[in-house]
């Protein structure tokens, strides 16, 4: 409730446990961005369009950060880009592709006598990953992000066969970072193999959606891992 004697229950964009709202309430949560086409299997490419609040600024990322408006055209690294929306996306196969998150060595560091980590030889299948939220510009209001993942090639439908897909979203601090990630080694054991982030107690956000075979829907949602 805001301060005053107000009955009305409002949302505040920033916490104040123990103290008084004072911050700009609102009557109902923003209508989050909405996609013209559902997650899932694909054979062949199509145009995304995505829609916000009229008036809103749209905003979105394919790299898995979560989008950010400060950071639209700032100069950061090639996997936290944030795009401002203004026409369709072209979802298309990503064959071609340069491999880039599997590259990355994400076992930990172990005696010599195991074996040493190997990226994967030859390109691996990739999905697309839209991320997108909308500002308000006249009150800085927000939407919340919605993630959806699309897999898109020819033979999509046999590809897997009767196995689930499981998609797992995150940025790419959150996982990677040597300071911060937890799927990596990382930099802060100084030598100590037990203080690999592996091993630290860190929880980090994640949208998370699973398929059924066949690329059925199953839930999704935002997690913590």
């Amino acid at each position: 409730r805001k301060p005053g004697g107000d009955p009305s229950g409002f949302y505040f964009a920033i916490p104040t446990p123990g103290a008084a709202n004072t911050t700009p309430g609102y009557p109902d949560l923003a209508a989050p961005p909405e996609f013209s086409k559902a997650a899932g299997l694909y054979p062949e490419s199509f145009p995304l369009e995505i829609a916000a609040p009229a008036g809103w600024t749209l905003y979105y990322t394919l790299d898995g950060s979560e989008p950010d408006p400060a950071r639209v055209g700032a100069a950061t690294t090639t996997n936290r880009v944030t795009r401002l929306y203004s026409e369709p996306l072209t979802v298309a196969s990503r064959a071609g592709q340069p491999n880039v998150f599997s590259h990355i060595p994400t076992t930990a560091i172990t005696p010599s006598w195991l074996p040493a980590w190997r990226q994967p030889a030859g390109e691996v299948f990739k999905g697309t990953i839209v991320r997108a939220m909308a500002l308000d510009p006249a009150s800085g209001r927000r939407t919340k992000t919605i993630t959806r993942t699309f897999f898109v090639d020819p033979a999509i439908q046999s590809r897997y066969g009767n196995l689930p897909i499981v998609s797992l979203v995150s940025d790419y601090n959150h996982l990677f970072s040597s300071a911060t990630g937890i799927s990596v080694p990382g930099s802060t054991h100084k030598g100590d193999i037990s203080k690999q982030n592996f091993f630290k107690e860190w929880v980090r956000p994640a949208s998370i959606e699973f398929f059924e075979a066949g690329g059925n829907p199953g839930f999704k949602g935002d997690f913590e891992i």
